[in-house]
């Protein structure tokens, strides 16, 4: 297992977090990040802000369950391929333990259905440096990056 944090296996361990989430970290062929822009609204945590998709935990849902639900309500992709890549504890959100899945996308952005969020984009890993990611999203990308490249 990967953890993105030095303290992540301890917390984890000793279930030192609020909630639980999954976000899914989707490449295509071209080796491109899908990520999606969340609305601008500043009642939300980190408005404006490209992100993966991904989401809250429901009651009696496993991590692998929530990954695979939150893709397809938030940019309509069915999937089942999807590897447990990492987790971590968003210390500088909501303190939740995300499970970071991995998993590749054979769709044009024009054939996906975004439901949440402004936009939805592929970026490749160099450009991603230079857009207003989610802090922990970004240190996750990074880290994913550096293990697949």
């Amino acid at each position: 297992m990967i953890y993105i944090n030095d303290d992540d296996e301890k917390r984890i361990t000793e279930k030192d977090y609020t909630g639980e989430a999954s976000i899914v970290i989707l490449t295509n062929q071209k080796n491109e990040l899908l990520l999606q822009l969340r609305d601008n609204i500043p009642t939300i945590i980190h408005p404006d802000y490209w992100t993966v998709p991904g989401g809250m935990q429901e009651k009696n849902e496993t991590a692998r369950e929530t990954a695979i639900r939150e893709v397809e309500e938030e940019i309509g992709y069915k999937t089942t391929k999807l590897n447990l890549f990492a987790q971590t504890i968003d210390t500088k959100g909501r303190n939740e333990l995300i499970s970071v899945f991995e998993g590749k996308i054979d769709k044009d952005i024009s054939e996906l259905h975004l439901t949440e969020g402004a936009d939805m984009k592929y970026f490749s890993f160099d450009e991603m440096n230079d857009l207003k990611v989610i802090p922990f999203v970004k240190k996750v990308l990074q880290k994913y990056k550096e293990t697949y490249k």
